[in-house]
């Protein structure tokens, strides 16, 4: 397998461990206060669960496709931010129909997510060249 197949398969795996305690989290909610949390925002819990589980993957795909590019903190940022743009999109869509027919507020959202999830992330979960465990084949 290739190392760009392995970082990919990494990355899709951590993205669904993120998209299965997100789903919890959805879950827990819909058991406590029912499909009102949900109703309100105009979206149904399988269109949280589906979301979850898309972007874990489409995340996990992009991050592990692009880890070569991945050199240092500013650049995981740069990637993180890239990588959360379509998800925040996606989960906009969800409330605000097609992205083609949104005004300003969904987009300045979406953005602001992907910078604060985005980033956020890619700060937490950068490791510097000279850390990272070096893996046998």
């Amino acid at each position: 397998m290739s190392q760009t197949a392995r970082n990919i398969a990494a990355a899709v795996r951590v993205g669904l461990v993120f998209a299965v305690c997100f789903s919890l989290i959805a879950v827990a909610l819909f058991v406590v206060r029912g499909p009102s949390s949900f109703e309100r925002l105009g979206v149904s819990l399988p269109q949280v669960l589906g979301l979850y589980a898309a972007g874990g993957i489409v995340a996990g795909f992009l991050v592990g496709l692009f880890r070569p590019f991945i050199v240092s903190l500013a650049s995981a940022v740069v990637v993180g931010i890239g990588v959360a743009f379509p998800i925040a999109v996606c989960a906009y869509m969800l409330k605000f129909g097609p992205f083609w027919v949104w005004d300003r507020k969904p987009w300045i959202v979406s953005i602001v997510m992907s910078v604060v999830f985005g980033g956020g992330l890619a700060k937490i979960f950068y490791e510097p060249q000279s850390q990272k465990r070096q893996v046998q084949d």
